[in-house]
């Protein structure tokens, strides 16, 4: 069953439980005689609407519930799907690609750079520099992020780079900048660093 039925027929129930327990209350305070007799009296129109109107509220309810539900869903798969496709293109530029938050974390990269650095991406993903690379090399690269986040626009430089798993330094030159704001959609990527070698 798809998920707008389940939550149109959810509504239905849940409006029908109202309606009961409504009467179940009326004839538990109200009524003297048995629960058949009570079925059987004349129930007022006003009791009736009030009854009915519940009812179509709780449809109602289900029914603009499941819609939002379905286009969210839809929106999600969507972007997802955008995400990996995005991901995958990133994978396929040969040149190593990191990028970083405004707290100097690394929040992606592509297998250029798992390969440069010798590490998968679940290790580099969410670490600091201090983490993936010597400290004296560390706190060089942490200076110069800080610096770009601090002064935003491009910096180059010839630097070693060394992972903790590699046994020697390498010479590379580091061209790295800032992401701007998407003035269309109103996006804001923080003021983190993207960079490669």
């Amino acid at each position: 069953m798809k998920t707008e039925n389940k939550i149109i027929s959810l509504a239905i129930l849940m409006g029908l439980f109202i309606c009961a327990g409504h009467v179940m209350v009326d004839y538990l305070l109200f009524n003297k005689g048995s629960f058949i007799e009570f079925l059987a009296t004349d129930i007022s129109k006003g009791e009736i609407f009030i009854r009915i109107l519940v009812l179509v509220c709780f449809v109602l309810f289900g029914l603009v519930s499941s819609r939002l539900i379905t286009k969210q869903k839809a929106a999600e798969q969507k972007l997802a799907a955008s995400l990996y496709f995005q991901q995958q293109l990133l994978d396929r530029i040969p040149v190593p690609i990191f990028y970083k938050d405004e707290e100097c974390i690394y929040v992606g990269c592509n297998k250029s750079y798992e390969d440069f650095m010798d590490m998968p991406r679940k290790e580099i993903i969410g670490k600091s520099v201090y983490d993936i690379a010597p400290a004296n090399l560390a706190n060089i690269y942490h200076k110069k992020d800080s610096d770009l986040i601090n002064k935003p626009g491009t910096q180059i430089y010839e630097f070693e780079v060394k992972s903790k798993t590699h046994a020697s330094n390498r010479q590379v030159i580091l061209p790295q900048g800032n992401l701007r704001e998407n003035r269309w959609t109103g996006y804001r990527p923080g003021r983190g660093n993207p960079g490669c070698y």
